[in-house]
């Protein structure tokens, strides 16, 4: 059985247009089968997101290679299954 790798991050940077972000990360994790969920604010961004070691390295250079999220931090843990159904990236008022 193939392991699940979850990664977590956040980071706080004044974000503009937070509608094209979302569509453009929903369409990425879509395209590559990840689960989790992402809250992306006007102040940040915050999200989890799982799935095979190879999708989860391809999220995290899809990410760090937007300028603003360059020097994102991850916090990575592996599991048995998916601790997520679906993706979800949802605009919010605060990302905590």
């Amino acid at each position: 059985m193939e392991k699940i790798h979850v990664i977590l991050f956040y980071k706080f940077i004044e974000l503009e247009s937070l509608e094209a972000l979302q569509r453009k990360h929903l369409r990425f994790l879509n395209e590559n089968e990840l689960k989790g969920r992402i809250l992306i604010a006007n102040e940040g961004i915050n999200g989890s997101v799982s799935g095979s070691k190879k999708q989860v390295e391809k999220f995290k250079e899809f990410l760090t290679s937007d300028e603003k999220f360059k020097d994102i931090v991850f916090k990575e843990e592996v599991g048995l299954e998916h601790p997520f159904r679906r993706i979800n990236v949802l605009i919010r008022n605060e990302i905590v």
